[in-house]
């Protein structure tokens, strides 16, 4: 903090909050008028993790902070008096003052990676009570902390991988012409879930699309439509294990894939190895995606490469810096965790996003590994499931 310029932060993201204290709730973050779990970590004395009253137990059998205050009832005999939301502030301000912070530089979580976890109702009672605090960002040092992660964050995350290749490659035995894009779906849910995925609440993500019609989609959910011969199925996503989540991506073609199909995946997977090979500590981020980069355009396919980012952090978000871009100053470190992702789509594709044709075409061709960095050879967590172009 003291090098950022911070005496303390003010956290209230689930995820953050997790991080530095070990609390995390079952549904709390989806209960939007639920009390913000807020951490204040100053940067010398102890933190102070402020809950709703409800949370008593859970921060004693989870939270590794000592100094716990509770915002809720006043009594027995008032049990639906309710102190929340009108005293948040109160509170917060209270504990800023009791360790010495009023007029002193507080970060919050004000990075465009992060999301600040209370109501913007709260958050500006807050800083209107607070006004000769100076706000500034902490989102730099937050992840300058997240990005280079435990060995325990590594075997949460090394356990997701696990159950996420299970459940893909269920789903890769079952595919079949004729099979729906839900159908497919239900069947690595279900997958998943039996290998280990039952946190709560459960965090599950497929990324699927198959088809002309769907290629040029992003982020996009199962649907009815069912597969048909020459369709390239691209299944993208992955699960959350103990808060870590996993990113793998796998596609498969219903049927024998055309020449032009089976040379644009190569293309791919022999880009994703060159990215892998080069991840190594002490190497710039920005010198991994050019080594890529290098190999796609002399191999003659620049134009079929149509986003700058081929990789990111994976850890309590599913994606988080450090980002695989041409703009990243980030020198890897051991620790630090990343996908490694090149992604190529055909050209009729690429035009259908811009908005220049609707010709379809022949699909989108990428693989995604998590990777751990080392300082000997990167270590792919995913490993267990084949990077081949599964044929159906």
């Amino acid at each position: 903090m003291a090098k950022h310029g911070m005496h303390a932060m003010l956290i209230t993201s689930e995820e953050n909050v997790s991080y530095f204290s070990g609390f995390r709730t079952t549904i709390g973050g989806y209960i939007k008028e639920s009390l913000p779990n807020t951490l204040i970590v100053p940067a010398s004395g102890s933190p102070c993790l402020v809950l709703g009253l409800s949370m008593r137990a859970n921060a004693q059998g989870m939270s590794s902070i000592d100094d716990v205050q509770f915002l809720g009832w006043e009594g027995v005999e008032k049990l639906t008096d309710s102190k929340f939301p009108e005293e948040y502030a109160e509170t917060i301000v209270g504990v800023v003052e009791s360790k010495d912070l009023r007029n002193k530089t507080i970060g919050l979580e004000l990075n465009h990676a992060m999301r600040i976890g209370s109501s913007q109702d709260d958050f500006e009672h807050v800083k209107k009570a607070l006004p000769n605090a100076n706000f500034v960002d902490a989102g730099p040092l937050i992840w300058e902390l997240r990005m280079v992660k435990s060995s325990l964050e590594l075997e949460h995350v090394k356990k997701a991988c696990d159950i996420t290749c299970r459940g893909f490659r269920a789903g890769f035995e079952s595919l079949k012409a004729g099979m729906t894009e839900r159908e497919f779906a239900r069947i690595i849910y279900r997958s998943m879930i039996d290998a280990g995925c039952e946190d709560t609440p459960v965090k599950m993500w497929l990324n699927l699309r198959a088809g002309s019609d769907r290629y040029a989609m992003l982020d996009s959910r199962p649907t009815d439509r069912s597969f048909k011969k020459g369709d390239i199925v691209v299944l993208d996503g992955g699960l959350c294990y103990r808060g870590y989540f996993s990113n793998i991506t796998r596609i498969a073609c219903i049927g024998t894939p055309s020449k032009r199909q089976k040379e644009l995946y190569d293309i791919a997977q022999h880009a994703e190895e060159i990215g892998i090979e080069s991840l190594r500590a002490g190497v710039s981020v920005r010198e991994v995606y050019d080594s890529v980069m290098d190999f796609i355009r002399t191999s003659g396919y620049g134009r079929y490469q149509m986003y700058d980012t081929m990789g990111h952090g994976v850890g309590l978000d599913f994606h988080e810096p450090p980002y695989v871009n041409s703009k990243s100053a980030i020198v890897l470190e051991s620790g630090m965790l990343v996908t490694m992702e090149p992604c190529l789509y055909d050209v009729p594709v690429v035009k259908t996003i811009l908005g220049e044709s609707d010709s379809p075409g022949e699909g989108v061709f990428f693989v995604e590994d998590e990777i751990v960095i080392t300082n000997s050879k990167p270590e792919i967590l995913s490993s267990a499931l084949e990077r081949v172009l599964y044929v159906a």
